[in-house]
């Protein structure tokens, strides 16, 4: 079964005993997909806010391509963590307990700031889609995408807490990992088949999407067998280039076309596999340390960029109305990530040693 030895530094390890070493390499890779998510939303607010011109459908490609990468990592660190909690129940309520203390709380907390945002501007959302939405139930909100909850990038937590239960369940069985295969891919048969409907909750989490996960867990089973001896800078190198690579075939072919979903698609699941495939290391490095950090503040910066992000771009178009798309970029991605790093320190980290 796969070594539980090292960890992620996001709390996930299955110890609560301090490691030394960390997979530092997928700590960088799971900063980098939150800076595609946290430059996508940039570029869209600017565009869409101030009527500037901007490519939308290459922003689009750049934060999808960040979010498949988020879920091949969570399927990485579920089997990386769990695999040998298979065929012991009692490590379900262990499983959820942490899942919880994770997830839930520090989005709970976003979702009824920006709630309470949203009412101060007359935009407030009805109680009925807040209670959904810290349900992590999909909804059909008006002028809205369907699944998108108050708190808009929370609809792929949508997916990522449906992704948890099914996977949670199967930790009964010693074969549960059969079982979470089985369960989603006949899900997304049914839903392409056009057997689950159409924007409903059960259509919604059917989608192809889902399958990252799934690969995901692929890259944990065959981590046993397939470690390389590549250190922390050579990962990373081949991560960025396999992102590159992503980028450039969309700009090529276009962000909307089949090629460029394969692009992104094969750069997600290859990025993930070589970092989390790579060698471990220590974090006595300054950049490895600052990509343990980059890593840790992940979940804070994807939960506040979108707000970061609407006040910083106000303020640039206050003082600058013909800043270039580049430049709003270049302000708006660093200070998303000082205010992840603040909320992950004053909030984050502290309420999980709390709950845990």
């Amino acid at each position: 079964m796969i070594s539980r030895e090292v960890c992620l530094s996001d709390n996930t390890q299955s110890s609560d005993k301090p490691q030394r070493l960390t997979l530092n390499s997928l700590q960088a890779v799971r900063g980098l997909a939150a800076i595609l998510v946290v430059v996508d939303h940039s570029i869209f607010i600017w565009g869409i806010n101030y009527n500037k011109p901007v490519n939308i459908n290459l922003a689009v490609f750049l934060g999808e391509l960040g979010v498949t990468m988020f879920f091949v990592i969570s399927g990485f660190v579920m089997i990386y963590s769990h695999a040998k909690d298979f065929g012991d129940k009692s490590a379900i309520k262990r499983f959820f307990t942490r899942r919880f203390n994770r997830i839930i709380p520090l989005y709970w907390i976003m979702t009824v700031l920006y709630a309470l945002y949203l009412t101060v501007q007359n935009r407030g959302p009805s109680l009925y889609q807040v209670v959904l939405s810290l349900l992590f139930i999909p909804y059909n909100a008006p002028g809205s995408v369907y699944g998108h909850p108050v708190l808009g990038q929370g609809w792929t937590l949508n997916y990522e807490i449906m992704f948890y239960i099914v996977f949670g369940f199967s930790l009964f069985h010693r074969r549960g990992v059969q079982l979470v295969f089985l369960v989603f891919s006949l899900w997304v048969i049914a839903d392409l088949c056009g057997l689950l409907g159409d924007r409903n909750p059960f259509s919604f989490w059917g989608k192809p999407i889902v399958l990252f996960f799934l690969a995901g867990v692929a890259v944990g089973l065959g981590r046993h067998w397939a470690k390389f001896q590549i250190d922390f800078g050579g990962a990373l190198t081949i991560a960025v280039a396999f992102i590159a690579l992503a980028v450039l075939t969309a700009i090529w072919a276009g962000p909307e076309t089949y090629v460029a979903a394969l692009a992104s698609g094969f750069s997600a699941i290859s990025t993930v596999a070589i970092c989390a495939w790579a060698k471990e290391s220590d974090n006595t490095n300054a950049v490895r340390k600052f990509a343990k950090i980059i890593g840790d503040i992940t979940y804070s910066t994807y939960l506040t960029h979108t707000l970061v992000i609407a006040q910083v771009t106000k303020v640039i178009f206050h003082i600058a109305p013909e800043s270039s798309t580049t430049l709003v970029v270049l302000i708006a991605t660093p200070i998303c990530i000082l205010v992840g790093l603040i909320v992950y320190r004053l909030i984050e980290r502290p309420l999980l040693r709390t709950l845990n």
